[in-house]
């Protein structure tokens, strides 16, 4: 459930991340780096994994785990 509110936010986390004056080539570097280029069900499967491991991610604004 969480992964799809996630998704249906508006906007595309990369670009939000940036700001609004960032290049499309650092855009397309982020959603690289974040794996937002990959197949949703491949995404989920990582974000699954990452969260039993407990794996949370780092934080957007902070960069901190």
């Amino acid at each position: 459930m969480v992964f799809t509110l996630i998704r249906l936010i508006p906007g595309d986390p990369a670009e939000v991340m940036l700001g609004g004056f960032a290049t499309p080539e650092r855009v397309a570097a982020s959603r690289r780096d974040l794996g937002l280029d990959q197949p949703i069900a491949v995404q989920f499967i990582v974000w699954a994994k990452d969260l039993l491991g407990g794996n949370l991610g780092r934080s957007i604004m902070s960069q901190s785990p």
